[in-house]
């Protein structure tokens, strides 16, 4: 009798604990730096965010830089400083209706959309999301 009491305590103390939820982590995105160029200035700035899919703005993270003089931003190109190791990432936006993308497989972007000619863009305005699988935990 002690033993059939025994058990019948031990399985519902294991299916309590199976019903109770445990707490989850945060999810905390990797990671992404960039940088954009002026190449006819010289011009370069780099900026890190989170990989979560946000907007951000080009004003937040490039004003106050070498990119930005007189807080106009403008850039020729963009491409990825570091990214985490073996995951896909990716950087978009879009300027004239044209989309400007960068990712862990093509890490450079023209911004002018002429791969002939390098023609500064003004970036003011805009917002950049970066996307990556990686998390940190």
């Amino acid at each position: 009798m002690f033993s059939a009491i025994t058990i019948a305590f031990g399985l519902i103390a294991s299916v309590s604990a199976v019903a109770i939820p445990t707490p989850q982590a945060p999810t905390v995105f990797a990671d992404v730096t960039f940088s954009l160029t002026n190449d006819i200035t010289g011009a370069n700035a780099k900026a890190t965010i989170p990989g979560n899919g946000v907007d951000v703005s080009f004003e937040h993270l490039f004003l106050g830089t070498s990119i930005a003089p007189n807080n106009e931003i403008y850039a020729t190109s963009i491409q990825f400083v570091t990214l985490p190791p073996n995951v896909s990432s990716s950087c978009i936006f879009v300027i004239e209706g044209r989309e400007v993308v960068i990712n862990d497989k093509q890490t450079f972007g023209d911004i002018d959309g002429n791969p002939w000619a390098a023609i500064p863009q003004k970036l003011n305005g805009l917002t950049i999301n970066c996307r990556t699988d990686a998390v940190v935990v």
